[in-house]
């Protein structure tokens, strides 16, 4: 109470001595502003003003109003905020930027400023704290006002803030003006790079700034400035002190200059960056392809600097720095030969640019010759008459004399067209000729041959005549010796026969001495010959001689004359005296005759009364040669020579010198060598067969052929081809051959006749069309063949469907077709209808095979897709692909008669990434960048009308670093050692054989995932590669014949059953069974059940049944050597579980391994003590081993229940 009263009194004393103040000073309201005047920088930001309150005696009033006023072209208003003191008692306040007001009445009276911020304070009294609270200068904390320099302040400026006040009743209002000074930017920018050096590859002469390589470098060099932030762009380029707008950098090192100056002109410290630009891009080379010329001599094209000069215009080299550059062609290493030889010769062709990069190429010139030779004696030969027939020589000699010519070989081969041969007769005769080169070029032709008879008669007997006499008185003519000297002699010729002749008037007497009688004799060619011949009238003794002969010299030296016919000669000389009693006879005859002289031999005898008489006859010794017959047996001279044979004894043409039943005659007529066995052994080869196909290939029963020959007798004779056959017509060649090596040959042909079958199940739905094919397994022997069908099934005729024929007619190949169109109906709950197409027999050239009923479905329901995957790349279309070789797409194909679809990709391997998105039929990707290895491409597929159930087909991608080989048809076999078009048949092992696997008509087999990953070209593969590539190790079971591994695929629904028919490397062992592999399950047994089945037939020469036929029986039978599967699509055997209308292998025929039994070594109970190992201490080592085979057992038995 005490403490109230006071300050009572204290109060009235403070008004009343208020009231005499205010009666005599005015009071104030006072806004104070610190930093009343404020320096700062261009771009400065955050300059703050506190605003301060006081007033007079900190006397409580009842208001104030407050008007900041600013040039917001010089500032940005941020923000106004009352302070923590003034917080309760500011009932309104301008706080940000957008509750700023326009100065449009220039309130502060300042035209410079045109926008101002409020404060109003209703009340004060009662706010502020009592005196005693109050700061000590009377100044209260207010408010403070934050501003940004505006982006058009001016630097070295003056701007104002200026204040209004509304102050309370009775008080004046006093604010001094705030100055803020904006001085000028002091601070130069920063340049700074990431990297100061990079090294890129010449995109040209000359490479822009604004190459790609150059992006992230230059994105890495920036400005800053403190006052306008990221000034980057405005940095300048220069080079050697010149300022470019685009800087061009040759090869080589360039230095660039970076500088930048703010708004303010301050300029940032020079930073120098290097860009070096290496050329290590060689030329580009253009128009290297390979190249075939035609050959112009024998040596191919004359000049190789020609050919290359032909083709060399277009080849170019282009390099992106030097621009056009030289080639050089060089081949090995070193220059171009003179020529290119026939063939083909590999070019390497070369560029290389400034900076030394070299681009390397090659072609290939290949030379051919298909250039055919000419026939040069077209306008015909002449052939001189041999005899009555005409030319009766060898056609050899006709062939010889042939004149051809070759560009490239210098001796193309003559032959004759068939049937020509000897004789020709007199007159020309157009002969056939065929004319053919080294190459296998060939030209045909006729040339004239005219055989003409120049040959003149020849006489025989006109030889000189010596008639003796006993004294000398004349000889009349006709005297017996003269008319039998006239009767002896004859004219004959080689065409005409025996010739008449004339001879020269005979004087009435002969006188003693030489008298000449000229014969002459013409033939009907007009050839004279005319012969003088002496008759001698001599005194003394008569002295006959043997005609002159010619003979052959077999050596080609002078011939003795001991040789037996000049013997024969000599001898034959006779002489008589005029009482007949005979005379010795002398002559002169060398001891040998030179060839190619006539030597006249004179023969004489000398008589009782000492008279001599004399004749003679001539000896002509000739070289052997192919244009004479000396000793007139049909056989030329030299051939006789060469093949030691008598060309002065004619019998020997008759003989048989080499045994071999033919004539020396017969052979040197046929150009053979008659002291050698050429003639070949008579082979008769069975009769022709006809067979029906029994499968894939059939074994046909071929018989035997019989083969002799003269010499060797009886021989053996072994067919080119003994099957099994595929269906078709083939011509069969046995040969035998002899023991000099000579080949006789004989053809049978063998037809087998295809079978037709067609696909077992169809499933379609209404208002679409199946076309059924009707297949052979083979070509026919002939065509058309004709198939007639017949129909059934719980659908209707021209009610339900209608068909396009009765009879499906092959015209060739092997496929016809039914067209069966489905109708449609408005009839609901049909439920599934069914077209049973019969095949019925062919009419000829086919038989009917086991699928011979196809079961077409007509559905309306939906029902699940068939699904399969195509890989492709380029023009291949298999699973491997090689990361060379562009983009792959894959491609899921949906077979469904009814239901929309939706696909997913996005199961597939990581690291596949699709150009083509994940939810469309094809995805593709580019394997350049993948890492060699398998990858799963896996679709999952949703039919819109199968509530929550997807379908899902997946396939193993194999890429590889290097080319992968073409394989048009996707079976996973390359082209190069594909064995069968047929979807339906695959190779075992193409690289093994020509063993094949069929299946059902329709479906389509490729190679399996671990066969595809192996690279085997086929569907059989090995334990150790399944193990390798799926763990697919069995240590119970060995499989004799091998592990099959496919896909089998196109069936015509999900979850449907096919057969699938393999023939085996080896015959089924005893106790056999069939297991199958699973990457989830390992190895088991095959379940047999309603769809699934296993069963064997016996093969014959690698041929088995038909697919499906009655032969397979259940079971694996002991000794068969076929397999017939029948396999189920999601079955319990299917490998990818999935019914998708694709069914996974693989599978085998096994036997179980044998137990290893271990045999302790005798020298084991040396070292049974000894430390490590196992052994039995004490007792019977006996029962330590039967232990250890017990636990074995155990062991085995654990495995086998599977029991780990």
């Amino acid at each position: 109470m005490t403490d109230y009263l006071g300050w009572l009194k204290k109060g009235v004393a403070v008004s009343v001595l208020v009231g005499f103040a205010q009666a005599s000073i005015a009071a104030e309201q006072t806004i104070t502003t610190d930093p009343v005047n404020t320096d700062v920088k261009a771009g400065e930001t955050g300059i703050v003003l506190n605003l301060s309150y006081s007033a007079t005696d900190n006397e409580q009033t009842s208001g104030l109003g407050v008007k900041i006023f600013f040039d917001s072209t010089q500032m940005d208003f941020v923000s106004l905020a009352a302070s923590e003191q003034a917080e309760d008692f500011i009932t309104g306040i301008t706080e940000t930027p957008d509750t700023i007001t326009a100065d449009s009445d220039d309130l502060d009276g300042d035209p410079k400023t045109d926008k101002f911020a409020n404060i109003a304070v209703l009340d004060l009294r009662s706010k502020f704290p009592d005196e005693d609270a109050w700061p000590e200068d009377g100044a209260l904390p207010f408010a403070t006002v934050t501003f940004d320099l505006a982006d058009t302040a001016q630097e070295d400026t003056i701007t104002t803030i200026n204040y209004v006040l509304e102050g309370a009743a009775g008080f004046d209002t006093v604010a001094e003006s705030a100055t803020i000074t904006i001085k000028g930017d002091e601070i130069p920018p920063e340049i700074s790079a990431a990297e100061t050096s990079i090294t890129i590859e010449a995109e040209g002469p000359l490479t822009s700034e604004e190459s790609e390589q150059l992006v992230d470098f230059r994105a890495g060099i920036t400005a800053s400035d403190n006052i306008q932030g990221d000034i980057s762009d405005d940095i300048v380029e220069s080079v050697d002190g010149e300022v470019l707008d685009e800087i061009l950098f040759p090869v080589g090192t360039t230095t660039v200059d970076l500088d930048v100056k703010d708004s303010s002109g301050n300029a940032a410290e020079t930073v120098q960056v290097t860009i070096t630009v290496v050329d290590t891009t060689g030329p580009v080379l253009s128009g290297v392809q390979d190249v075939t010329f035609e050959a112009t001599s024998s040596e191919g094209i004359a000049s190789a600097a020609d050919v290359v000069e032909q083709f060399g215009d277009t080849i170019t080299a282009l390099d992106l720095v030097d621009g056009e550059r030289d080639v050089t062609p060089s081949v090995d290493g070193g220059e171009l030969p003179e020529f290119f030889g026939l063939g083909s010769t590999t070019i390497q062709v070369a560029a290389q640019d400034l900076s030394g990069n070299t681009t390397t190429s090659s072609l290939v010139v290949t030379v051919v010759d298909t250039t055919a030779p000419s026939i040069t004696s077209a306008s015909g030969l002449s052939l001189e008459a041999t005899g009555p027939e005409g030319y009766t020589g060898t056609t050899d000699d006709v062939i010889a004399a042939i004149q051809v010519a070759d560009l490239v070989d210098p001796a193309p081969v003559v032959t004759l067209a068939e049937g020509v041969s000897t004789p020709f007769p007199l007159g020309t005769t157009e002969v056939g000729v065929t004319v053919t080169d080294a190459t296998g070029n060939s030209a045909q032709g006729s040339v004239p041959v005219t055989v003409v008879d120049t040959t003149g008669p020849t006489f025989s007997g006109a030889n000189q005549l010596v008639l003796t006499v006993d004294t000398e008185v004349p000889v009349a003519s006709s005297d017996s010796r003269v008319t039998d000297w006239i009767a002896g002699i004859s004219a004959s010729d080689l065409v005409d026969g025996s010739v008449d002749f004339t001879y020269s008037e005979l004087p009435a007497e002969f006188p003693v001495g030489e008298t000449v009688v000229t014969f002459s004799a013409t033939d009907a060619a007009g050839n004279t010959t005319d012969k003088e011949v002496i008759v001698l009238v001599a005194v003394g003794p008569s002295v006959k001689v043997a005609d002159p002969i010619t003979i052959v010299s077999v050596d080609g030296e002078a011939v003795p004359a001991s040789q037996p016919l000049i013997a024969a000669f000599i001898s034959a000389a006779t002489a008589t005296d005029f009482s007949g009693n005979e005379l010795e006879v002398t002559n002169d005859a060398p001891d040998s005759f030179a060839v190619g002289e006539e030597t006249v031999v004179t023969f004489s005898a000398v008589d009782a009364d000492a008279r001599q008489g004399q004749n003679s006859s001539t000896v002509t010794v000739v070289a052997a040669s192919g244009e004479n017959d000396t000793d007139g047996d049909g056989i030329d001279d030299l051939f006789e020579v060469e093949n030691s044979l008598d060309p002065n004894d004619a019998e020997d043409a008759a003989a048989d010198a080499d045994g071999d039943g033919r004539s020396n005659l017969d052979e040197y007529l046929e150009g053979k060598d008659p002291n050698a066995d050429d003639v070949e052994p008579v082979v008769t080869a069975p009769a022709d067969v006809t067979a029906n196909s029994t499968g894939l290939v059939t074994a046909v029963a071929l018989g035997e052929a019989a083969a002799s020959d003269v010499l060797d007798g009886e021989l053996s004779a072994t067919a080119d081809n003994t099957g099994p056959f595929e269906p078709g017509t083939y011509t069969i060649t046995w040969s035998a051959t002899d023991a000099a090596g000579n080949v006789g040959v004989d053809t049978q042909t063998v037809v087998v006749n295809p079978q037709v079958t067609t696909r077992p199940k169809v499933r379609t739905a209404e208002g679409q069309t199946v076309v059924l094919d009707v297949v052979l397994n083979g070509l026919a022997p002939a065509y058309p063949v004709e198939v007639p069908v017949t129909l059934g099934g719980t659908a209707t005729v021209d009610e339900d469907y209608t068909v396009d024929a009765d009879v499906v007619t092959i015209a060739e190949g092997t496929k016809g077709a039914l067209t069966i169109t489905v109708l449609t109906d408005e009839l609901a709950g049909e439920g599934v209808e069914t077209i049973e197409v019969t095949l019925i027999d062919p009419t000829a050239n086919a038989i009917l095979g086991a699928a011979k009923m196809a079961t077409i479905a007509i559905v309306e329901e939906e029902v699940p897709p068939v699904l399969k995957i195509s890989v492709a790349q380029g023009e291949s279309n298999g699973r491997r692909v090689s990361t060379e070789g562009g983009e792959v797409s894959a491609t899921v194909s949906i077979i469904d008669p009814n239901g929309e679809h939706t696909i997913d990709w996005s199961g597939s391997s990581e690291g596949l990434e699709s150009t083509t998105g994940t939810d469309t039929e094809t995805f593709a990707f580019d394997p350049s960048a993948l890492e060699a290895g398998s990858y799963d491409l896996v679709a999952t597929v949703t039919d819109s009308g199968i509530a929550d159930t997807t379908f899902t087909i997946g396939v193993k991608v194999k890429v590889e670093a290097a080319a992968v080989e073409a394989d048009s048809d996707g079976d996973g076999i390359p082209d190069s050692k594909d064995t069968s078009d047929e979807g339906n048949v695959i190779a075992l092992n193409a690289d093994e054989g020509t063993a094949a696997a069929q299946a059902d008509e329709g479906v389509s087999i490729v190679v399996g995932d671990v066969a595809s990953d192996t690279g085997n070209a086929g569907i059989g593969i090995t334990e150790e590669q399944l193990a390798e590539t799926a763990g697919g190790e069995d240590e119970d079971f060995n499989y004799p014949t091998g592990i099959l591994d496919f896909e089998v695929q196109d069936l015509a629904e999900p979850g449907a059953s096919f057969n699938l028919v393999v023939p085996l490397a080896a015959a089924i062992p005893e106790g056999a069974t069939f297991r199958k592999f699973t990457e989830e399950n390992g190895w088991n047994d095959f379940v047999v059940d309603d769809n699934n089945a296993v069963a064997s037939a016996l093969g014959e020469n690698g041929a088995c049944p038909d697919v499906g036929s009655d032969l397979y029986v259940a079971g694996l039978t002991t000794g068969d050597t076929c397999l017939q599967l029948t396999l189920q699509d999601g079955g319990p055997n299917d490998a990818d579980g999935e019914v998708n209308g694709s069914y996974k292998d693989p599978s085998g025929i096994a036997e179980e391994a044998p137990v290893q039994v271990v045999i302790i070594d005798e020298r084991y109970e040396s070292r049974k003590n000894v430390g490590g190992g196992c052994s039995v201490v004490g007792g019977s080592s006996d029962a330590g081993l039967l232990l250890l085979m017990l636990l074995g057992l155990a062991g085995l038995l654990r495995r086998r229940m599977g029991v780990v």
